[in-house]
């Protein structure tokens, strides 16, 4: 495993586009009142900024490293997730 180039940030794409894909399943099971796309761009935006945010969490309160390739994979994988479902949705 350790041989697989970025494996770390396939790693993340995946996490943060399981995280949007459930958060999408269950909300859109729920009768509110937001269209699938607004939900979708609610969902996308809110796990890119969580993503953000953990990386500037480890930069200065732990002894991790900031790592900008991080946030484009978990950017990538809550887009790509995004796109899906709104192709599911179809």
């Amino acid at each position: 495993m350790a041989g697989i180039p970025n494996l770390d940030k396939i790693v993340h794409a995946i996490l943060f586009g399981t995280l949007v894909f459930l958060w999408w399943r269950y909300l859109s099971l729920k009768s509110y009142q937001i269209s699938s796309s607004g939900l979708l761009m609610v969902l996308f935006i809110s796990a890119s900024a969580y993503g953000i945010g953990m990386e500037f969490y480890q930069k200065y309160f732990t002894e991790r490293e900031f790592e900008l390739g991080d946030i484009y994979a978990d950017t990538a994988g809550a887009a790509v997730s995004a796109f899906i479902c709104s192709y599911i949705k179809k």
